[in-house]
This record gives structure tokens, C-alpha cells and sequence, in this order.
């Protein structure tokens, strides 16, 4: 949630409603709103798989799985933010802080797991990772996305003012991954099945208005991932 202030996770709860207009009024991450990510998830896994969604939001990913025949979507987030529309996609959703707690499903549990734009946003998304390791069935798919990191706009701003745009003091994007971050945080337990970029784009001036950036390192506003997980 990029226009979002960050928000300790012991302060969400009184903050619901201020998460739910948010994210009313922004929509959430084109690469969810416009069906980018459940396209991926539709060309990886089953339609019939044991599916959980990690960090829902407002449920719009579920209800486009619903849309492909999708069977068991069950969800986690720290808090329902869902919208009413939204809720018949999932067969079950369960209360989690991702950061710090344990998640309340027994190993080896579910067939893949789905988690897009979500660990930028978490204060310890090495728990995470762990939590959704152990719930995976052995072979599971993790299929994932973050902020392009390698977007040569944050390369060009970070040299000029030590920040970076959608990391900075008045978002609520904390996890940065760089390739040894991401190396130490997701292939430790995932090997990369395919990967890719969504949404050329360059924020900047009248460059911003330019629809033909290409999809890649150099321009992407999102990576995504396809990781099974090791033996």
C-alpha cells in the first residue's frame, strides 16, 4: 500500500476502517486488480489444489480464482479488510499476524500458497517464510510477488538522495530485496520454478504517461515468482 503510512501491527486493529477505505479508493496493486496475478497463479496450479491466500486485503484475488473455477481459496491477513463482494471466494479465512505468529494450519497442509505485494509490508518476513515453508505440501508452489527492486528509477534515486520512492518515510513498504536479500529469504527453502516482471513503466514526468516501457528488470513495477519448495 504504497500511499499508506506504516502502521505497527499492534496499532491495526484500531486502524481497520482507515486500511479498508484505503484500500477502497486505491484498489491495490494493478498487478492483482488488472488479473495479472491470477492469470499466474492459473497457469501454475490446479484449479482444484488446496489454495491459500496470504495477506487478502480486500479479497479481489479470490474472487478472480473464483472466476476460474477455483475450488479452496482459504485466507489469512492480520485483519479482515475484505469487501462483502469479495467473501464467497474464500472457503475459510483465518486471523494472522504473518510477522509473529504461528500459522494455524498443520504441515504439509496446503498445495500452494499465494502471497502477492504482501512481504514488502511485514516486520519480520523471515517468519513468514518459514510459516509458509512448513504448511506446504513437500513439492508445493509459493507463487509470489514484491516491488521491483532493480527498476533503474530506484538505482537513479537512490544515487541521488540515499532513498528510494516506494520505500520511503510515508509509505508502509518496509522489506526491501535486493538479490542476496531475496537469495537469503526465499531460496534457502524455494528453488525458482520462473519468475518474471509485470507493467513497464518510469514515474517520472511526462514519462510517467509512456505506455511502452518494456516488462523487465530495467522497468518492471513488479516481480513475480513461481518457487517450489525444497525437499
Amino acid at each position: 500500500m504504497l500511499g499508506l503510512e506504516y502502521i505497527e501491527g499492534n496499532r491495526l486493529g484500531s486502524e481497520k476502517e482507515k486500511v479498508k477505505v484505503y484500500l477502497k479508493e486505491e484498489g491495490g496493486s494493478p498487478f492483482i486488480v488488472r488479473g495479472a496475478a491470477a492469470e499466474l497463479v492459473a497457469r501454475n496450479v490446479d484449479d482444484g489444489a488446496r489454495c491459500l491466500d496470504c495477506g487478502v486485503g480486500s479479497g479481489i484475488l479470490g474472487a478472480h480464482l473464483l472466476k476460474k473455477g477455483f475450488t479452496h481459496i482459504e485466507g489469512a491477513d492480520i485483519d479482515d479488510y475484505r469487501d462483502v463482494a469479495n467473501k464467497d471466494a474464500y472457503s475459510e479465512f483465518r486471523k494472522v499476524d504473518a510477522s509473529m505468529e504461528a500459522f494455524p494450519w498443520p504441515d504439509n497442509y496446503f498445495d500452494a500458497v499465494m502471497s502477492f505485494e504482501t512481504f514488502e509490508h511485514l516486520e519480520n518476513p523471515y517468519h513468514a517464510v518459514r510459516e509458509l515453508y512448513r504448511i506446504l505440501k513437500p513439492g508445493g508452489l509459493f507463487v509470489m510477488s514484491i516491488p521491483n527492486v532493480q527498476h533503474i528509477f530506484n538505482k537513479i534515486f537512490f544515487f541521488r538522495k540515499g532513498d528510494m520512492p516506494r520505500w520511503r518515510k510515508n509509505n508502509n513498504h518496509l522489506g526491501i530485496f535486493p538479490r542476496g536479500v531475496f537469495a537469503k529469504l526465499f531460496l534457502r527453502l524455494f528453488t525458482i520454478q520462473s519468475s518474471g516482471f509485470f507493467l513497464g513503466f518510469f514515474p517520472w514526468r511526462f514519462l510517467s504517461r509512456i505506455s511502452w516501457w518494456p516488462e523487465n528488470e530495467m522497468f518492471g513495477h513488479t516481480a513475480w515468482y513461481v518457487l517450489k519448495k525444497k525437499e
